[in-house]
């Protein structure tokens, strides 16, 4: 029995993603013909940064606490100082385990040290012997037969080029393949970051490079794609969609979609009418799960979507003097931000959810000193009772009591103004 292979956009540790992993792990274990239960995270992608400790960390403290399961490391962050021992050990752990788990990090750093392991075979291996191989961001970018070397292209200012890739998708699935995860990233505010940091002109530049039959296989952020070998099924999972690209026609599918890997890899127009699709003016093939219509831009920022509404939710309570609300509010967004905290976000949204947790504390420490509830609410009463005895003083001519009341009321920096319609009172900043 074959296993699936599954790659995402992004939020490989995230809240977003905790579900599909607790899915997918049960799969596995019920499928692989290998260690049950056995999973490993690999560190090559990442072995470079000197924050890897912390990395490795969060992300065992994910499955642990999310998931409850332990994931071993299956470690090899530099093969050029590794001892043959700790070679050997990461093969026999990538060989051995029925859930293979990557994500960020640097494509070319990883390439280059898995390229004597032999991991490519292991990754086909550990698939076509029922388990499951999931990759993400960076390491999603090594899966087929051509790498983005994004860095060396958005960073370092390198000429658009590919790189050799493991060629995984190309083993499993007999096509040639380039596979972009963070499809839709939007964090360039004044230029173009979509296509995992290359933006429309140098996408196409880069497809003009590919062999004619190649695909390029997008999948957006906090987004995946499950592809079951035995089933020979697609399923699309998170928040976005996944695009497939080849020869100037695309096809977008949207989360919740499953349809076969022959529909998936179809462009031509035979597809609109079995899946239910329809081509846009740009000729763009869009798979909607029973809707017709194009589809709308994914959210690419759960997080700050999150912050956002919990903030909203704080101030609603604030203008309504509702101080339980505002500590559930505070307490959500603490907990939203723990939550969050073992996924290898790329922006600031950590930081900016911070910023508001502060502003809250701020907010309800200031509540405790002055109170929720108007100055004008809580001596109305009382004022209110001053006014009525002072007009009973006025109509029994007793003015020494009415003008007493009035400026006592004015020491207390509360106003009496004489109305046609009444005594109305204020207080005096």
């Amino acid at each position: 029995m074959k296993g699936r292979l599954v790659i995402m956009g992004s939020g490989e540790t995230a809240p977003t993603m905790v579900k599909v992993h607790r899915d997918l792990l049960g799969d596995a274990a019920r499928t692989s013909a290998r260690s049950k239960g056995s999973a490993v995270l690999l560190d090559t992608p990442f072995g470079f940064q000197e924050n890897a400790d912390e990395i490795v960390s969060k992300a065992l403290e994910y499955f642990k606490v999310s998931l409850n399961t332990d994931f071993s490391v299956a470690s090899l962050r530099n093969s050029e100082t590794a001892t043959a021992r700790e070679r050997e050990s990461f093969i026999r752990d990538i060989s051995q385990a029925d859930y293979i788990f990557a994500g960020p990090g640097s494509p070319t750093y990883a390439l280059r040290h898995w390229s004597g392991a032999k991991v490519s075979s292991h990754l086909v291996d550990a698939v076509n012997s029922g388990g499951t191989v999931t990759f993400s961001s960076a390491a999603a970018l090594t899966l087929g037969e051509f790498t983005l070397p994004v860095y060396e292209i958005y960073k370092v200012g390198e000429e658009p080029a590919w790189r050799e890739g493991l060629g995984v998708v190309n083993s499993l699935l007999g096509i040639t393949t380039a596979v972009i995860p963070h499809f839709n990233n939007r964090e360039g505010t004044n230029h173009d970051t979509r296509f995992c940091y290359m933006g429309q002109r140098r996408l196409d530049l880069l497809e003009s490079y590919l062999p004619v039959d190649a695909y390029v296989i997008g999948v957006d952020e906090h987004t995946g794609i499950i592809l079951d070998l035995e089933a020979k099924t697609v399923k699309v999972v998170g928040i976005g969609t996944v695009t497939v690209r080849q020869a100037g026609h695309q096809k977008v599918i949207d989360t919740g979609t499953f349809l076969s890997i022959d529909e998936l890899l179809r462009l031509d127009n035979s597809s609109t009418t079995k899946t239910g699709s329809v081509y846009d003016l740009q000729g763009k093939v869009h798979v909607r799960n029973g809707d017709a219509g194009p589809a709308e831009p994914a959210s690419v920022d759960p997080l700050a979507q999150r912050i956002d509404d919990l903030r909203k939710r704080f101030d609603t309570a604030l203008l309504n003097g509702d101080a339980a609300e505002m500590t559930e509010a505070t307490l959500d967004l603490d907990a939203e931000l723990h939550d969050w905290g073992a996924d290898t976000l790329q922006g600031d949204q950590l930081d900016r959810g911070r910023a508001v947790l502060r502003q809250m504390i701020h907010a309800l420490g200031e509540a405790s000193s002055s109170g929720l509830i108007p100055m004008s609410e809580t001596i109305g009463p009382f004022v209110d009772l001053l006014i009525r005895l002072r007009e009973c003083a006025r109509v029994e001519k007793d003015f020494t009591m009415s003008d007493s009341i009035r400026d006592g009321l004015a020491k207390m920096k509360i106003e009496i103004r004489d109305t046609p319609t009444g005594p109305e009172w204020i207080l005096i900043e």
